[in-house]
């Protein structure tokens, strides 16, 4: 009777570790970033993204990343320290398609370092977890019904630079396992507003001419 309680115990164990691998995103279950981004964790010389796994169809996915601003219009320049929703979709087809998964995160372009932005908003499909990297993402909480994921943002500090979010994510069969289910991943990136990047500069190429020439008196620039 013993033995047999604690095979019930240790089969209903794995089970639920089965199901928690399924419905957690990789940052709260496996603590590691797989977004494709510059310093997530690698596979055969490339950062892993759920495409390694969730990649085997009939499922097939897409994955779109915009940011919106307090009008929900989708930006390319970001204002420091102002709210933004940044919004991942996935779009994905195929037989037994039954929910969504993502995970996001956003990097200043210099070094590739975490901006740490996000923050959760309750009720949602998502959630934020940092791993002990230092490194924090925003990904699905348990298996979304919802194809799009809006994750509160705030645009780091004036001075920062150009910033890339990247994102994975997936359409599954929600059978336990990522066989059957397709993968994505896209990334975005936004310049700080009221910067020019150098090689902005280089194409204005701007033609200046100094009149009169030889300067007597009055100069003007053209």
């Amino acid at each position: 009777m013993r033995l047999r309680l604690l095979f019930s115990t240790i089969i209903m164990s794995l089970v639920l570790m089965l199901s928690m691998g399924n419905k957690n995103g990789r940052a709260s279950s496996q603590n590691k970033g797989n977004t494709g981004a510059p310093g997530d964790e690698i596979s055969l010389g490339q950062p892993k993204t759920c495409r390694n796994c969730h990649n085997q169809g009939p499922i097939t996915a897409s994955l779109a990343i915009s940011v919106l601003d307090a009008s929900n219009q989708p930006v390319t320049q970001y204002h420091p320290g102002q709210a933004y929703t940044a919004s991942v979709k996935i779009t994905a087809t195929g037989t037994g398609l039954q929910g969504y998964g993502f995970q996001m995160i956003a990097l200043k372009d210099a070094g590739n370092t975490d901006l740490d932005g996000f923050s959760d908003m309750n009720p949602n499909n998502y959630k934020i977890a940092t791993i002990s990297n230092g490194r924090t993402y925003a990904e699905h909480d348990n298996i979304s019904s919802s194809n799009t994921f809006n994750v509160k943002w705030t645009a780091p500090a004036a001075g920062t630079g150009n910033i890339t979010f990247y994102a994975s994510g997936n359409g599954v069969n929600a059978n336990g396992g990522t066989g059957g289910d397709g993968g994505a991943l896209n990334s975005l990136k936004l310049t700080e507003f009221g910067t020019v990047a150098t090689e902005e500069v280089e194409k204005l190429n701007l033609p200046v001419s100094i009149t009169p020439n030889p300067v007597t008196g009055n100069t003007f620039l053209h």
